[in-house]
């Protein structure tokens, strides 16, 4: 009877150690497994961050370059109306240097030819 009580007590500790080293190493990769959890959690964070970081500088860059665009259009139309305000300040000037210019010649009937061809130029 104690044969037998032996024998199944060395199966059982045989048993007990396989399950013993089967949970040992069903600990380690629970372990390394929320490990890696945790690390993907963190980089998941950080990415997230990141995200969150570069949304807001594009919405800042994006507002920025519209009022530019905003400042360039003005710009142009104010260089517009410059240029054509030039343009109409020199057609009147010289519509009104040739108009002095005539008066000045009809006035001045005792000049020869040779001279009012001076003043015209």
């Amino acid at each position: 009877m104690c044969i037998v009580v032996t024998i199944v007590c060395i199966v059982a500790t045989i048993v007990c150690i396989v399950v013993t080293i089967v949970c040992i190493v069903v600990t380690i990769v629970c372990i390394v497994a929320t490990i890696v959890c945790i690390v993907v959690i963190i980089v998941c964070i950080i990415v997230t961050i990141v995200c969150i970081v570069v949304t807001i500088v594009c919405i800042v860059v994006t507002i920025v370059c519209i009022v530019v665009i905003i400042v360039c259009i003005v710009v142009t139309i104010v260089c517009i109306v410059v240029t054509i305000m030039c343009i109409a300040v020199t057609i009147m000037k010289e519509s009104s240097f040739a108009f002095d210019a005539l008066n000045f010649l009809s006035l001045s009937q005792f000049w020869d030819k040779s001279n009012i061809q001076l003043v015209l130029y």
